[in-house]
């Protein structure tokens, strides 16, 4: 058999080179939204959680699934720390005041019936004191940084109890007894700026908000219009 009778396979049609440009801008289109909707869910995400304390804990009411688990009640709880004896787990401010630029709060604790105070924004040297009914004052002093807060004391409700301080600076005062209501925790204090380094200047970003400036929806569906009925 001759060379001329052997069948030859037909040739393999390739896409043009619009196609293979038209598929890249496809291949883009999809990353990029894709990116995108990840970006949103994260934010979403984010966002749907509910108000926070200072420490970046979620506020709110306890899982009702889990149980506190402290190791004192009432007046066995008097003169202890409130965070070795898992007090401060449900630790909320029945009280707060603010004096010379301190924010002065009543803590108190429904599982252990016990009150504390606590300062912050102040200075070693400055002084929490918990003042009780009953005639009981515990104190604690700022050693370093700038909060303290005081060993605890019984207190059947939070009316049992005031927070007060006295400060370096010569300022004395205190909190009304403690509500029910419960009061929004003072924020953290503000943080110094750093110093520049190599004589740049800082770009400060919020941390309140998270923006996506890349991914913006009418942007991206005239990308895909163009994509799919331009060539």
């Amino acid at each position: 058999m001759d060379d001329e009778s052997r069948s030859t396979p037909a040739p393999v049609a390739r896409p043009s080179r619009s196609a293979l440009h038209r598929r890249g801008r496809v291949a883009i289109a999809a990353a990029s939204l894709l990116a995108c909707a990840g970006a949103g869910v994260f934010v979403a995400l984010d966002q749907g959680s509910g108000p926070r304390d200072r420490n970046g804990r979620e506020m709110g009411a306890s899982s009702p699934t889990r149980q506190l688990e402290t190791s004192c009640f009432s007046d066995s709880c008097t003169a202890k720390d409130p965070k070795q004896t898992g007090c401060a787990g449900d630790a909320w401010t029945a009280a707060l005041t603010r004096i010379h630029g301190v924010y002065v709060e009543l803590r108190y604790s429904d599982a252990c019936k016990a009150a504390w105070a606590r300062i912050s924004w102040g200075r070693p040297g400055d002084v929490a004191q918990v003042v009780a009914d009953h005639g009981r004052t515990l104190r604690a002093k700022v050693h370093y940084d700038t909060d303290v807060y005081t060993a605890m004391t019984v207190a059947m409700t939070p009316s049992g109890a005031r927070a007060c301080t006295t400060l370096t600076v010569g300022d004395h005062g205190c909190t009304r007894p403690g509500g029910t209501e419960r009061l929004t925790e003072p924020p953290n204090p503000p943080t110094p700026p750093s110093p520049l380094r190599y004589g740049q200047p800082r770009t400060a970003l919020s941390s309140t908000s998270t923006s996506f400036p890349e991914c913006q929806p009418v942007s991206y569906l005239g990308l895909w219009w163009r994509v799919l009925v331009q060539e």
